[in-house]
């Protein structure tokens, strides 16, 4: 508590022991109702501060996190991690273009979405291949819309270049919630914001 809020409330219990006092003259009375009081209110006040520590926890406990690197095995493909703590499912996976922000090659809607396990490590990955449109040099935006246990929406974004035919260097900007919609067919796509 801050000192003014303590001090607003050390001022209520002896104006309110203080009542007490003038109507029943009981000193005994008063005092057992102060000090009950101020456990009372203590008591709450430390409660109060518990749940908000404990509700922090559990966010510190329950994020989502997706990360990727290139695939040793494969020239032109990438691999995403889940290095949160919940499972994720990828529902849309698209690659862009950074300066001009159109896609390239053909945008992955899945019916089911695949799901990415949390806590597997190095175990468990999504293979994706970068596509053939992606040409040597061009910086690309990868996109992932995904869902976690929850149900909560998650945007993933990451980047990458293709150096060389063998060379692709990639890398994670940031894993946040945002309420996404995957648009169908011929359906008016709002401006963005």
């Amino acid at each position: 508590m801050k000192r003014t809020s303590l001090f607003i409330f050390l001022l209520i219990v002896t104006a309110v022991s203080f009542l007490i006092f003038r109507l029943t003259d009981d000193i005994d009375l008063t005092l057992m109702f102060g000090v009950d009081l101020f456990v009372a209110v203590t008591v709450l006040s430390f409660a109060f501060v518990q749940i908000a520590l404990n509700r922090r926890l559990i966010q510190l406990q329950d994020y989502v996190a997706v990360s990727i690197v290139p695939d040793p095995t494969t020239p032109r493909g990438i691999r995403f991690y889940n290095t949160g703590k919940l499972n994720v499912y990828i529902h849309r996976i698209e690659v862009r273009d950074e300066e001009t922000n159109e896609l390239l090659g053909a945008t992955e809607i899945f019916k089911s979405p695949r799901l990415l396990p949390a806590g597997t490590l190095d175990e468990s990955y999504y293979w994706y291949p970068i596509p053939e449109e992606v040409k040597q040099g061009q910086q690309i935006a990868l996109i992932l819309l995904a869902t976690d246990e929850f149900d909560r929406r998650w945007l993933s974004s990451h980047g990458g270049v293709l150096l060389g035919e063998k060379d692709l260097r990639v890398w994670s900007h940031k894993t946040h919630q945002k309420d996404w919609k995957i648009y169908k067919k011929g359906e008016k796509v709002p401006p963005s914001k």
